[in-house]
């Protein structure tokens, strides 16, 4: 494997082990959630990665958009409650799917009882055209920001986290 194929591989196990899960029956407690544990801390001193770099690397890997890894839309919470998960659903409805359409939300809970919470919303690009003309206006991706915001929960954006990343701040 290249070098940026291992910072790669070690960015994707860092961010399903700081705001995500894994797998299948991730409905079953703890199902899904990951600890790294390496012997050897050396393995995981690979060099950083510039944002070019990637563009490079990923550019002649692409075939389709839908290849390339992309967190834009992605919202996380890192400590959520089931009446923010139960909020979010009533006031979102979008993310509970539908025929079709799998759902764009997963809560799990952790086991120091706390609720892991990410989100999915499509930006007006890439979203089909809403019935409701009142819909249309904004994004699934906004509207779940201005969600978090008049409820004053602290998010990452996708972006957030890539930028976190690549700033090797983690």
């Amino acid at each position: 494997m290249e070098d940026i194929e291992w910072k790669l591989l070690k960015d994707v196990l860092w961010i399903i082990k700081t705001y995500g899960a894994i797998g299948g029956k991730l409905a079953e407690r703890n199902y899904g959630l990951i600890e790294v544990l390496i012997e050897d801390e050396t393995v995981l001193e690979i060099a950083k990665v510039s944002r070019e770099e990637l563009d490079k690397y990923f550019k002649g890997k692409r075939e389709t958009p839908t290849d390339a890894p992309d967190l834009k839309g992605f919202v996380f919470i890192k400590r959520a409650d089931n009446q923010l998960v139960k909020d979010l659903k009533q006031e979102l409805d979008f993310l509970k799917g539908r025929m079709g359409k799998a759902k764009r939300y997963f809560a799990k809970k952790l086991p120091d009882g706390n609720l892991r919470l990410f989100v999915y919303g499509e930006s007006k690009e890439e979203s089909q055209k809403s019935e409701d003309e009142s819909e249309k206006s904004k994004d699934e991706f906004e509207r779940i920001k201005e969600f978090f915001i008049r409820k004053s929960i602290s998010v990452k954006t996708g972006s957030d986290v890539i930028n976190e990343l690549l700033e090797g701040n983690k």
